[in-house]
């Protein structure tokens, strides 16, 4: 008769396995509560079979399900194939404009004060932040900063002289590989001046001089006056460019170059004016492995002033040796700047490079064939620089192509302006002139081009080139007020116009009052009208208004209403409502609107609105009020595009933008609407970088890719929750970490099916944590029902909780005055990793001395343990009676019986309770969850226990020697069964052998003799995953079906079975019948 074991060992041995249901596939994302530390940028994967290789790269936000498509097709490159992107969650993709147009505007600073801010330069960190800075009062030097989400901070000063200068100290940036970013200004001493240098290692934030008079001679300013300076990184080096007019006759470009980051230069070349050429107003870059210098130059010729672009392959490469490229079409008339006496009287010219490759420069054209108005004109380089041509088109004429400014006022434009691309936008850092207004030396921020889920349209149909899309052909910003430029100004009432910060702010005193500003655009043809307004609280409602007429018999006429409470409502004056949506308070904080009206004889309208600093970031996603409305014809003869307030209520509002573009410029139009995504053109595919959102930025290889390919970018964790199955990261190293400590539960699911229960693997069952760093949590399975049945609670701080203390400094120990002992004696070191919980904040255990938590009396001659603390606060508390220690390494197992023995689950669900930990988050580096393999039959004594340490050594030529810890130090238990075991209990035709169980009265666990047999099972089961198992040198024999927990360093071990063979050898009787078997030793090695 089979006799029950149990009574005659005071513990069992075994191994806790992995439940082979369990793993990364069975893991429900989807049912689990848990967040994600660490965040990584998804890998691209495709959605069908694509030539083209796209790599994601820099962050991405937690949870976020970034979509890719190929809006045109071909290779990466420059002008190639171009894609749009939108997140799972929306409806609309986000296509891009190039920076041929103003798509939001902003007072940096804004000063009446004269000649307050000069000589702005600006540049792009790697991060996508834009640092600009700025001589202010004439005497200091200030920096600002633009977050990756668009707002700018306060200014910081980076440097005083003191008192004003004589000349200018025309700052300039560069952006460091490191992340530093440099700042070089002129610096005049007497008559005498030089470049002082400042950095900053934090975003502009604080600022420290890093080199005075740093080049090799000083620059006389008895002979030259100082210009603008401006600098370059390339492959180690720096080059210094500056503009100087030599006695107040000659314009020349002086160059220098750093081979020590800035700290020293050397004088390298000039370029140096003649009877009939000056140069001037140099801008320099690094793209592409050059550097780029270009600069304005004065002729004899028509036109006299023309930009220039020279490429260097490193900073001592002279510029006058370097290959003149002329920075624009040959046919473009464009007068870059103004003259008198061979010197400049007048201009700018700015240089930079977008991600997609391309290069540009913009100016001022003050041709006064074209009125002199001072458009702002750009070209472009698609080819590195070699050629340049035109963007757009405009009716500025002369073959100038799109006009980003296009003010039609002589008197008021933006000025002193440098550009630099960010998240794809371009920010153009600038001042004005504007007369009758007196802001002009505010520091100012435009916004060109980016993202955009409705984009400017194509000039012509078919024609998908980046030179072929639409431009403003008027432009309102807050330089002036409205009727000061080209607007005409009507009212009613008594209103009150004010350049303010928020830009044209009109005030209606009372409710009859109303203002509205107008230009009249050609006639019968397709109108855009785009405004960025204010309203305020219980303020007026903003009007915009768009009318179209074929001149004789036949008109549409459309507005668009934004009241105060963010109602915005779409009207045909010649029919009804065509459509309305209420946007609520957020508008107070400034909305755009656009809206398109078709001519007569197509008799459609559509508009959206968006708000510009909003959760979409830097993309701008549109948001219709209506589209491709019907409106009714009506017989007013002429056509206009108006903006301003309506009568009725009193108080403020404010319009900071107005833009409107018509005839042939406004190319096919928007009144019908655009179709999303496929009316798109789109952004380029690079072999480089190229941003797209929230920290995300792709690079292509290989191709082509073919319209409508598409990839899916998920979002990735450093430190996953993935790392805790171990058929995904075996180590612990890694593991999951959480960013916060509220409430988590991680399930995975045997069954997606609720009532498809299956049965434990064994009624012995449990879970393994390494590496954790909180107290208490539970372990939870799915009924039949969809119920969750709890299996048993964990606790890390079993048997040594309500622990009486005293705290030194970093040190904790027992309170020998009495209270609860520890339930265990703690080998030195035992603890590092573990959890010190003084009863109000937890904190990290570095190390332990040997010994036992003992506070009674009775012990008061045992060895006791100490803690050392890795941090402390010194306001935690200094003694109290509700310590406990959280243990790094728990296994909790549990005798299952019942009805969850008997009927399974679907599911296992691990929770974490909301707690607070030592680092602010809860950390798992492994987990195990499964059966326990009970050995029936005892392995031998001679037990064997190891170390490993990884240390590497050197020894020097004086004998001295040093070493580093490579690696954790690594445990491993070795065990067999050399004595022999009677496996005859289990050989038998039906095995009836002695057995063991758990618990008094509960399940059998294990049969005597099974243990080899069982362990060659268990290494065949474990070959086919991951292999790791809970090592569990003593389980405690429990009278009733009790939860277990092991949390005692050196009582188990997550290892890996690292025997390839195990040899089992007869001793003595017939096989699998009355066999006495020996059996080899076999080992596991820690898994660190």
């Amino acid at each position: 008769m089979a006799t029950d074991l149990t009574a005659t060992v005071e513990g069992l041995r075994g191994l806790l396995i992995q439940d082979p249901r369990l793993s990364f596939s069975s893991y429900s994302s989807a049912l689990s509560t848990v967040t994600q530390a660490g965040n990584l940028p998804g890998v691209p994967a495709p959605a069908q079979d694509t030539d083209l290789l796209l790599e994601s790269v820099g962050s991405q936000s937690a949870s976020k399900s970034l979509q890719v498509r190929t809006i045109h097709s071909g290779n990466p490159g420059t002008d190639a194939g171009r894609y749009v992107w939108r997140y799972a969650s929306d409806a609309l993709w986000s296509g891009w404009n190039p920076p041929t147009t103003i798509q939001d505007w902003a007072f940096i600073d804004r000063s009446t004060v004269s000649e307050y801010w000069k000589f702005p330069h600006a540049i792009t960190t790697t991060e996508g932040k834009v640092i600009a800075v700025a001589e202010r009062q004439g005497r200091r030097v200030y920096a600002y900063t633009r977050s990756t989400s668009g707002s700018w901070g306060a200014g910081v000063e980076v440097y005083d002289r003191g008192s004003s200068y004589t000349d200018r100290a025309s700052p300039c940036l560069v952006a460091l590989p490191s992340g530093r970013v440099l700042c070089f200004f002129w610096r005049e001493k007497g008559s005498a001046a030089s470049v002082w240098l400042y950095y900053s290692d934090d975003d502009g934030a604080s600022w420290t001089v890093g080199s005075r008079a740093a080049l090799s001679s000083s620059v006389s300013t008895s002979t030259y006056d100082l210009k603008r300076l401006r600098a370059g990184y390339l492959d180690g080096q720096i080059i210094l460019i500056a503009h100087l007019v030599d006695g107040g006759a000659k314009e020349e470009i002086h160059q220098w170059a750093s081979a020590d980051l800035g700290s020293s230069f050397q004088k390298v070349d000039s370029l140096e004016a003649s009877a009939t050429v000056d140069y001037g107003f140099p801008d320099v870059i690094a793209h592409n492995g050059s550097l780029y210098v270009a600069y304005l130059k004065l002729t004899s010729a028509t036109p006299a002033i023309l930009p220039y672009v020279r490429r260097l392959g490193s900073a001592y490469e002279t510029i006058s040796g370097a290959a003149e490229i002329l920075a624009t079409s040959s046919t473009n008339a464009m007068e870059w700047g103004q003259a008198s006496g061979g010197l400049f009287t007048e201009g700018n010219l700015c240089l930079w490079a977008d991600q997609d490759g391309s290069l540009y420069v913009a100016g001022l054209d003050h041709d006064a064939a074209g009125g002199a108005l001072k458009e702002l004109m750009i070209s472009r380089s698609a080819d590195g620089g070699d050629t340049w041509g035109t963007v757009g088109s405009s009716s500025a004429g002369n073959g100038t192509g799109a006009a980003v400014w296009f003010g039609r006022d002589a008197d008021t434009y933006p000025t002193d302006f440098c550009a630099t691309a960010a998240l794809g936008q371009t920010v153009m850092i600038h001042r004005f002139k504007a007369d009758p207004g007196t802001a002009d030396d505010s520091l100012c921020a435009m916004i060109l081009g980016g993202y955009s889920t409705v984009e400017m349209p194509e000039l012509s149909a078919l024609n998908l080139d980046l030179e072929n899309r639409t431009s403003w052909e008027i432009t309102y910003l807050p330089f002036d007020e409205p009727d000061s430029m080209s607007w005409s100004k009507a009212t009613a009432g008594s209103p009150t116009v004010a350049l303010t910060a928020n830009g044209a702010s009109i005030t209606h005193p009372g409710t009859s009052d109303s203002v509205n500003y107008s230009v009249t655009p050609t006639q019968d043809k397709e109108t855009i009208l785009f405004v960025n307004l204010r309203p305020t609280a219980l303020g007026p409602t903003a009007f915009i208004n768009i009318r179209t007429s074929n001149g004789s018999n036949q008109d549409v006429d459309v507005d668009v209403t934004c009241t105060a409470a963010g109602l915005l409502t779409m009207t045909d004056n010649n029919g009804g409502t065509l459509g309305s949506v209420n946007a609520g308070s957020v508008l107070l904080s400034g909305v755009q609107v656009m809206l398109a009206v078709s001519a007569p004889g197509t008799a459609r309208a559509s508009a959206w609105y968006r708000i510009p600093q909003s959760t979409d970031g830097i993309a701008r996603a549109w948001i219709p009020i209506a589209t491709n409305q019907a409106v009714t014809v009506g017989t007013v003869t002429s056509g206009t595009v108006r903006f301003g307030s309506v009568a009725g209520v009193a108080g403020q509002l404010a319009f900071s933008q107005a833009n409107a573009t018509w005839a042939d410029y406004a190319g096919v139009g928007l009144s019908t609407g655009q179709t999303n995504p496929d009316d798109l053109l789109g952004r380029a595919y690079m072999p480089s970088r190229v941003y797209v959102d929230d920290g995300l930025s792709l690079q292509a290889s290989d191709g082509p890719t073919f319209r409508n390919d598409q990839w899916a970018i998920n979002s990735r964790y450093q430190y996953a929750v993935d790392n805790v199955n171990t058929d995904v990261a075996p180590s612990p190293r890694v593991g999951w970490r959480s960013t916060g400590t509220t409430q988590a539960e991680l399930i995975w699911e045997l069954s997606g099916t609720v009532s498809d229960t299956a049965l434990l693997a064994e009624d012995l069952y449990g879970i393994h944590l390494s590496r954790i760093n909180w107290r208490t949590g539970s372990l939870w399975g799915r009924n039949s029902s969809g119920g969750w049945d709890k299996l048993f609670d964990i606790d890390a701080a079993a048997g040594s909780s309500a622990l009486k203390f005293t705290r030194n400094g970093s040190t904790i120990q027992p309170d020998p005055s009495g209270g609860s002992d520890g339930a265990y004696w703690w080998p030195l070191d035992a603890l590092e990793g573990a959890t010190w919980d003084n009863g109000t904040q937890a904190r990290a255990v570095s190390t332990n001395t040997a010994g036992a938590w003992l506070t009674t009396a009775t012990a008061a001659n045992a060895k006791k343990m100490r803690l050392i603390l890795d941090d402390y606060a010194t306001g935690d508390v200094a003694s109290g009676a509700d310590g406990s220690i959280w243990a790094r390494d728990v296994t909790v197992i549990k005798p299952l019986t019942g009805s969850i023995s008997a009927t399974g689950f679907s599911a296992f669900k691990l929770r974490i309770d909301a707690q607070d930990t030592a680092t602010g988050d809860f950390r798992i580096g492994s987990l195990l969850i499964g059966p326990v393999v009970v050995f029936g039959g005892e392995y031998s004594w001679g037990r064997g226990l190891s170390v490993e340490m990884s240390i590497d050594r050197t020894e020097g030529r004086g004998g001295t020697r040093s070493a580093r810890q490579l690696a954790p130090m690594r445990r491993s238990v070795e065990v067999g069964w050399p004595d022999g075991l009677d496996t005859s209990p289990v050989g038998q035709t039906v095995p009836a052998g002695d057995y063991y169980r758990a618990t008094s009265g509960g399940s059998i666990i294990a049969g005597e003799g099974d243990a080899l047999w069982s362990l060659r099972g268990m290494l065949g089961l474990l070959s086919r995953s991951s292999g790791l198992v809970a090592y569990l040198g003593r389980i405690p024999i429990e009278s009733s079906p009790s939860t277990i927990t092991i949390n005692h360093r050196e009582q188990h071990l997550y290892g890996r079975i690292m025997s390839d063979t195990h040899r089992v050898d007869n001793v003595q009787g017939e096989e699998w019948r009355s066999e006495v078997l020996r059996g080899g030793r076999f080992r596991i090695d820690e898994e660190l």
